[in-house]
C-alpha cells in the first residue's frame, strides 16, 4: 500500500528543471534542438596601439635638416679659422737680434826711433811756404766751418722726404714681388706685419698717412724693440712714424733704420740698417 503511494506521489510530481546560465539568442545563428544550449559568439577585442607621440614625420626631417646645417657651418668656420692661422701665423722666430758694433780705427803715436815715422812725420810738418802764406789763406783757415761739415751725416735720414700731403692707400710691394699684408686672425694690437703673395686683399691695403703713419685696418705699424713690426692703436708713438728714404726705401725715423723683405712669404717684417738692398726697395702707393 505504501508503495503505490509512493509512486502515485513521484508520478504527480514535475520533473526536475537543469537550471543553465541565461544565454541570449545568437543572431544569424541556425536553430538548434532543443537539447542543444545556444552558443554565444563574444567578439575579439583588439587592443588599439598607443597614439603616437613622436613629432610629426616633416617636423623631424625638419630638426634634422637644421642639425646637419648647423654641424656644416661650424666645419667650414674651423677650417676657415685654421685655413688663416696657417697663411697668416708667424713663423717661429728664435734667432736673436744681432748689436752692430762700431768699428774704430786705432792710431798710434809715431816711434821717433823709426825712421819711416819720422819721415811721415817730416812729410806731415809745414812746409815754410805754408807758414808764409797770404793774409787771404789765414783767413780762409779761420773761417767758421759750415753746419753740413760740422754735423755728420746720419745715413738715410739725411735724405727722407716729408710726409705725403694727403693719404695715400694701396699695396705696399717689395721688389721680391711680395706684400706687406697684416697677420693674425682678428688682426688686434700686436699683429705681425707680414709679406704675403699680392692677392689685393683688404688686409694688404696699406695708407701712407698725412700724419707720417703707415696704417692698416684702423692701426698703425710700429718697429717694437726686438726690430720686427707690428700694429698698435695710432698715437703719437715715435715707432709708429714712417719716411720714404733713399733707394725706395720706408725709413723708421726713431731707429734710423730701414723696413725690411724678411726673404720668405708669411715671415714678419723686420727693421734693420739701411743697406740700399733690394730687400730695403718697397714701391709705395
Amino acid at each position: 500500500m505504501t508503495d503505490s503511494h509512493d509512486d502515485d506521489a513521484a508520478a504527480d510530481r514535475p520533473d526536475p528543471v537543469l537550471v543553465r546560465p541565461y544565454i541570449g539568442p545568437v543572431p544569424d545563428q541556425p536553430a538548434r534542438g532543443p537539447g542543444d544550449a545556444p552558443t554565444v559568439v563574444v567578439p575579439v577585442i583588439v587592443d588599439e596601439p598607443p597614439p603616437d607621440l613622436a613629432p610629426p614625420r616633416r617636423l623631424r626631417r625638419g630638426r634634422g635638416l637644421a642639425l646637419r646645417l648647423l654641424a656644416l657651418v661650424a666645419g667650414v668656420a674651423v677650417a676657415l679659422a685654421v685655413a688663416g692661422w696657417l697663411i697668416f701665423a708667424p713663423p717661429e722666430d728664435n734667432t736673436q737680434p744681432g748689436a752692430v758694433l762700431p768699428h774704430f780705427k786705432a792710431t798710434l803715436p809715431a816711434d821717433p826711433t823709426d825712421p819711416a815715422s819720422a819721415r811721415a812725420s817730416a812729410s806731415h810738418s809745414p812746409s815754410p811756404s805754408a807758414s808764409a802764406s797770404s793774409p787771404s789763406a789765414s783767413a780762409s783757415a779761420s773761417a767758421p766751418v759750415s753746419a753740413s761739415a760740422a754735423t755728420p751725416s746720419t745715413g738715410a735720414t739725411a735724405t727722407l722726404a716729408p710726409p705725403p700731403a694727403s693719404d695715400r692707400t694701396g699695396s705696399v710691394q717689395a721688389a721680391s714681388g711680395r706684400c706687406l699684408a697684416l697677420g693674425g686672425l682678428l688682426g688686434l694690437d700686436g699683429s705681425p706685419v707680414q709679406v704675403t703673395g699680392c692677392a689685393n686683399l683688404a688686409v694688404q691695403r696699406f695708407t701712407l698717412a698725412s700724419d707720417g703713419t703707415l696704417r692698416v685696418s684702423g692701426r698703425c705699424a710700429q718697429a717694437t724693440g726686438d726690430g720686427t713690426v707690428h700694429i698698435q692703436q695710432c698715437g703719437d708713438a715715435a715707432a709708429a712714424q714712417w719716411r720714404s728714404g733713399p733707394a725706395s726705401s720706408l725709413v723708421n725715423p726713431s731707429t734710423g733704420q730701414c723696413l725690411t723683405d724678411p726673404g720668405q712669404a708669411g715671415a714678419t717684417t723686420r727693421v734693420t740698417s739701411c743697406t740700399g738692398g733690394s730687400d730695403q726697395s718697397w714701391a709705395l702707393p
